[in-house]
């Protein structure tokens, strides 16, 4: 487990050396764009097989530098309402997005990480609550109260705190 949390810790710092340093395009996330058709192989740069993009929404899109990589993305199905979130995990923290109409999807806000920036970042939404874990030393469990989402207009600036830890 040691030997595999140096060679992850050493992977993510030589990654985030080529992106200050612009060397390394092929991480530096595209911007925020419409929805793409999945044409030849393609929808728009990314690789489909018969499923369109609906839509897609950058790291700064999602309240976050650009710098920031994604790693994980959980669904919650408000049924109270019928509304659909996303909850993505970045290094720096989690988004939350309602995604009802995919094409058009609105950031609600973001969660810092409770610790450091870390390169996994994992959630699991039980009930109406999302449970987000990192192996950032200290970090522990983060819990969200996710009917806090309701009603919520979009606003990427907005920062969100834990309900619980």
């Amino acid at each position: 487990m040691k030997a595999m949390m140096e060679a992850k810790e050493k992977n993510a710092k030589v990654a985030a050396e080529c992106l200050a340093a612009g060397t390394c395009p092929e991480l530096i996330a595209p911007e925020s764009m419409a929805g793409q058709t999945c044409s030849g192989g393609m929808a728009g740069q990314y690789p489909c097989d018969n499923i369109d993009q609906l839509s897609f929404v950058s790291m700064t899109g999602l309240g976050f530098a650009s710098n920031v990589r994604g790693n994980d993305i959980w669904v919650w199905n408000d049924e109270d309402n019928n509304e659909y979130y996303a909850i993505v995990g970045t290094t720096a923290g989690s988004s939350m997005v309602r995604i009802t109409d995919p094409s058009n999807p609105e950031v609600l806000g973001v969660l810092p990480t409770h610790t450091a920036s870390s390169t996994w970042r994992d959630m699991k939404v039980v009930r109406n609550h999302a449970f987000i874990g990192s192996e950032a030393s200290g970090h522990g469990l983060q819990i969200f109260d996710l009917t806090q989402l309701r009603g919520l207009g979009a606003n990427p600036g907005r920062t969100f705190s834990n309900t619980a830890h």
